[in-house]
Formats: C-alpha cells, structure tokens, sequence
C-alpha cells in the first residue's frame, strides 16, 4: 500500500526542505516509480522528523541560555523577569513583536506569550 501522494509532493516537499521542489524536481518526482516515489515519501518524512527533533532540542538549550541571560539581568538590577525581559526586547531590533524577538532569539514562536 501507498501513502504517498502527487497531489500533496509539493507541499510536504516544501514543509521538509522549506522550499517549493521546483520544475527539476518535479521532473524528478514524476519520473519514478510507485515504489521509488513511496521511498521518496518516507525519506522525507524521516528528514522532516530529524530536523524537528533537531530544532527542539535548538529550542530547549537556547530556552535554558536565554533564561541564564534574564536571571543575569535580575541580578544586575532588573528586579524581576519581567523587567529584565522588557528591558531585552527594549535593546533588540523587534520593536514590540513578540514573535520577531522570538527569532532574534532563537526561541520558539509564542516564547513570550504572557507580554503580548
């Protein structure tokens, strides 16, 4: 059985590579085999899965390094987290977008959901 799917290739293409495959690589796709383009299909899904769990753990250790960085400013004057984090966002580039601070970051999207 087949879980594969021309229909929805570009889209997980995009979704495991971040980009769109293209004419060669449409090109590519349509010239396998229902077996070859069910491989195809699973070696996506395995790459799409390792960068996720790659990126989580980016995450989770830029998580902790950030909030090492906050407790610092806590320290030096800040008061609280919430200061320190105000304080944070005040010196970066975002001005004021929560998300974008989150990138400037490396931390995950809604990281700082409570200020918005």
């Amino acid at each position: 059985m087949y879980t594969y799917s021309n229909e929805l290739y570009s889209d997980f293409h995009k979704d495991t590579y971040g980009m769109r495959p293209g004419e060669t690589g449409f090109r590519y796709w349509n010239s396998l085999t229902p077996d070859e383009k069910q491989a195809e299909w699973e070696r996506m899904g395995e790459t799409m899965r390792a960068e996720q769990e790659w990126e989580q753990r980016m995450f989770e250790k830029r998580s902790a390094q950030f909030e090492l960085d906050v407790q610092g400013l806590v320290r030096m004057g800040a008061g609280d987290r919430k200061t320190a984090v105000r304080w944070l966002m005040d010196a970066s580039d975002a001005n004021g977008d929560w998300d974008y601070f989150c990138f400037l970051n490396s931390l995950p999207y809604g990281y700082f959901s409570e200020y918005e």
